[in-house]
């Protein structure tokens, strides 16, 4: 006979009837009923229980039960038979219990044994990669000496750049101070300007009286401003009738002058002029509206300015092309 499985029963003895109240499922139940049978106990009903044990467990099924004479089975008899299920479900879990403890220390034996496997890689190339590192240790020492000589060069250039640097620093101290010289001539030529503006207004104001003690004074005027930036600006030349713009046609000059200061003090580039080529301008303000354009290019060092406004635009660039 196969072994048992273990079954968790009750058998309770109420008034003229005898049940055995147990768990497990269905087949679990017809297993319990024939053992009965093959051992001469009658299953008269059986079912599902709807009423806990004497003991207070609530079983799932009931069998009544009763031996072949009719009367109640003898309750060592029917504790004799379900030792079978009980001591056979031991047995079982004892093979169970066994036989997973078996699976686990095989899983664990064949987990040792592949950590072992892995291990004895990891050695031999740990031994491979000492060897390697033992032949890259020489290549990097050499690699080294190679930087440092590079950073002593590198150290040697450093200390030429700093005393460039010095030099440098000292050039600019120079230009900065000879800027902040012109700019007091610029301001200083301003001043002058604005005196001039002043009695170019007066002598304006007398045009209805003499126009020609006018046009002496303009072109006295003219002269002025000729010889105020000859000296400031000694490398400029001034073309057509820049100089007469200059002190007819804008209502302040100051905007050229700094305008002129940007491109001959500090090498400020204008935009190129369509169409003649070499000429830059750069726009400023008449001390009305921005319609003022100054148009240059250098030529041996020197610079040739034309002094205009946008209406003469068209005009003025005609003429640069042909000079």
């Amino acid at each position: 006979m196969s072994l048992l499985p273990y079954v968790d029963y009750f058998y309770d003895l109420i008034g003229s009837h005898a049940y055995l109240l147990l768990n497990g499922d269905h087949d679990r139940l017809d297993q319990v009923m024939d053992y009965l049978k093959e051992n001469h106990v009658s299953c008269v009903r059986s079912g599902v229980s709807k009423f806990p044990a004497r003991s207070g467990t609530q079983y799932r099924w009931f069998i009544r039960i009763t031996g072949n004479n009719g009367e109640k089975p003898n309750p060592d008899i029917i504790h004799d038979l379900m030792r079978d299920f009980r001591d056979n479900g031991k047995l079982q879990e004892l093979q169970e219990h066994f036989s997973n403890r078996f699976a686990e220390l095989t899983k664990k034996l064949q987990s040792q044994v592949s950590e072992n496997r892995r291990l004895a890689t990891e050695r031999a190339e740990l031994v491979q990669a000492a060897s390697a590192s033992s032949e890259q240790t020489v290549e990097l020492n050499a690699e080294l000496s190679m930087l440092y000589e590079e950073l002593a060069k590198y150290e040697k250039q450093l200390q030429e750049k700093d005393r460039f640097t010095e030099v440098f620093l000292e050039e600019y101290e120079e230009l900065e101070e000879t800027r902040r010289a012109q700019d007091q001539m610029l301001t200083s030529a301003n001043e002058h300007v604005v005196a001039l503006r002043q009695e170019l207004s007066e002598l304006r104001s007398q045009l209805n009286t003499s126009s020609n003690s006018t046009a002496n004074l303009a072109s006295r005027l003219v002269e002025d401003v000729a010889s105020i930036l000859e000296n400031l600006l000694p490398n400029v030349r001034f073309l057509q009738d820049s100089l007469q713009v200059i002190t007819s046609r804008l209502e302040d000059p100051l905007p050229l002058l700094q305008c002129m200061g940007d491109i001959v003090q500090q090498k400020k580039r204008g935009t190129k002029v369509q169409g003649a080529t070499q000429w830059q301008e750069m726009r400023f303000s008449t001390g009305q509206d921005h319609t003022g354009r100054l148009y240059f290019r250098v030529q041996d060092d020197c610079y040739e300015v034309l002094v205009s406004t946008k209406q003469n635009q068209d005009k003025d660039i005609n003429y640069l092309k042909r000079i």
